[in-house]
């Protein structure tokens, strides 16, 4: 849906102009890590320019982080941190 006033509808000047296959599609290839790297942000979120989707982001990168340091330290040492 177009708002009226595209400065009233938000920042969504990214792929929420695609419709909300293109939002699924990006969200589903950026919200996991590559390789050492792990993405957060509202824009890697389904709620796109707000800052709830920017915390839901937050709150699974930091898990990501925290489930890659717990299987360190269950694992191999500190090999299995950087690893996907």
């Amino acid at each position: 849906m177009r708002c009226a006033r595209p400065d009233a509808a938000g920042g969504t000047g990214t792929v929420a102009d695609g419709g909300p296959e293109a939002g699924e599609s990006w969200v589903r290839n950026t919200d996991r890590a590559d390789g050492p790297i792990i993405f957060a942000g509202d824009h890697v979120s389904h709620i796109v320019a707000w800052q709830e989707g920017a915390a839901f982001s937050a709150l699974r990168a930091v898990q990501q982080v925290a489930d890659r340091v717990k299987a360190a330290k269950l694992g191999d040492g500190a090999n299995n941190v950087i690893q996907t």
